[in-house]
């Protein structure tokens, strides 16, 4: 490998990123069936996933197996969504997801 070649672990977290901004993906932190503000629930691909930003923690099989640093791409989401983690400002916000590009238009 180069010096000017990215570890495959820089590139995961990269794409990881990428994948939280623009797949479609709905955060809801307003489910009664949330034990404490810290959990929220991330709707990608049919189905939903509990996530615990202060655990951190997301019950899909990439946060199982994988532990990534920075967490799965569900974990990143909720982060962006909920404002707890910074949309990079160099972002194309055409590419954004709805929901994340809302929030952003909301908040300007």
């Amino acid at each position: 490998m180069s010096t000017t070649e990215l570890p495959d672990t820089t590139t995961d977290l990269e794409q990881r990123d990428v994948r939280a901004l623009t797949e479609p993906m709905v955060v809801d932190a307003d489910d009664p069936a949330l034990h404490n503000d810290d959990e929220v629930h991330v709707y990608s691909e049919d189905r939903r996933y509990v996530v615990n930003l202060a655990a951190p923690y997301c019950d899909c099989s990439d946060q199982h197996y994988r532990t990534p640093a920075g967490g799965c791409k569900h974990l990143r989401r909720a982060r962006f969504a909920l404002g707890r983690r910074e949309v990079p400002a160099w972002i194309q916000t055409d590419r954004l997801d709805d929901q994340l590009r809302t929030r952003l238009e909301d908040d300007a």
